[in-house]
This record gives C-alpha cells, structure tokens and sequence, in this order.
C-alpha cells in the first residue's frame, strides 16, 4: 500500500472532478480512485523512484561510496517497470475514460509517489 500521505492525498485531496469538464459521476471518480491506490501502481512507484535513483543519481555519489547496479540488474528493473506499465495499461486502454483520464491520473499519481520519495 502508499504510504499514509499519498494514500490520504488520492482519496481526499487529488481533485479528479477538476481534471476534466465532463460531469462523471461519483462512482466514476469512486473506481478512478480506487485505480489509483492499486497494488500494482504502489509496486510501479517504488521501482520508478529505484530506476530514477540509479539511472539519474547515484553517479553523483563520491567514490568512497561508489556502488553500482550491474546492467542485467537495471535491465530487469527496467523489465519490471514494463511489466506492471503493461498491467495498468491493459487494464485501462479499451474504455475512452480509461485512456483520456485514468491513465494520465495513474501517471499523475506515479509522479508525486516518486517525488515523495526524495
């Protein structure tokens, strides 16, 4: 599960009704929601912030503390990443809601998971 910060920010403070100028219904925005604190969305955001970790800073680290990840390591991180995108994708693209406005809110989401993280 998130963290109780982004938990309480998806269920309580991510303004999906302003996100678009249809007018959903609650259960709409309900099952959005839901999407959004999926297993799988908590797994991509740990694996996110990992691969931006170690693709981004880690060559910013002294050499004293220089330790690195093995390429076949990134390459299934990178596979992983993948993976769980594909789930959530595939869950997501036959509906217009899914691929207008759940998919961007999982995205949305995503982001502010790994940022939290820093």
């Amino acid at each position: 599960r998130f963290d109780g910060t982004t938990a309480k920010w998806v269920a309580e403070f991510l303004p999906l009704e302003l996100l678009t100028a249809k007018s959903e219904g609650t259960a709409f925005f309900s099952e959005v929601r839901a999407s959004l604190l999926a297993s799988e969305v908590v797994q991509l955001t740990g694996l996110l912030a990992h691969l931006l970790y170690w693709m981004a800073l880690a060559v910013n680290r002294s050499e004293k503390q220089q330790r690195s990840l093995g390429g076949g390591v990134i390459s299934a991180l990178f596979s992983s990443v993948h993976e769980l995108w594909s789930t959530l994708e595939r869950r997501h693209r036959d509906s217009p809601q899914g691929v207008s406005f759940t998919l961007p809110a999982l995205v949305l989401t995503m982001k502010r998971g790994v940022e939290k993280c820093f």
